[in-house]
């Protein structure tokens, strides 16, 4: 017969470990964390966090402009300003009016493209439309638009 005892409950014994969290290891890592944490301020202010609102804004405005040219019959340059001829017939006209970049169809309408613009100018190439907007606060963009 096996001389062993039933018991009531399972026991699993931990092993005995005398290294534990003590006092002076607390103060080590708060002396630590004291000593890291003004550098993670410093850091975080040396980071360029930007705004480019205004050149996504910008660059929308040129993605705009070439789908209008692509789906365009025909584009026209007479100034500083742009017009598209569309297949119904009605001509859509871009140009500077004050400090905004506005869209008209047909001579009516007002849709503002761009905002903040001190300068739009284009210039006709062999194969296409070269567009510079300067922005009021001296930034300049240029685009140049193929087409057919």
């Amino acid at each position: 017969m096996q001389n062993k005892r039933n018991m009531k409950f399972v026991f699993t014994p931990f092993p005995q470990n005398n290294k534990g969290f003590t006092f002076v290891s607390l103060l080590f890592g708060l002396a630590i964390l004291l000593m890291v944490l003004p550098c993670v301020g410093i850091f975080y202010q040396s980071i360029d966090m930007g705004n480019h609102y205004q050149e996504q804004a910008v660059r929308l405005t040129f993605q705009f402009l070439a789908d209008q040219s692509e789906q365009s019959v025909g584009v026209r340059v007479k100034g500083n300003n742009l017009f598209f001829e569309s297949e119904e017939g009605s001509v859509i006209s871009v140009s500077q009016y004050g400090g905004v970049l506005r869209r008209q169809v047909s001579g009516e309408g007002h849709e503002i493209l761009l905002r903040d613009i001190s300068d739009f100018s284009l210039k006709q190439l062999q194969s296409g439309l070269s567009i510079t907007i300067v922005m009021a606060g001296g930034d300049q963009y240029e685009k140049k638009i193929r087409y057919p």
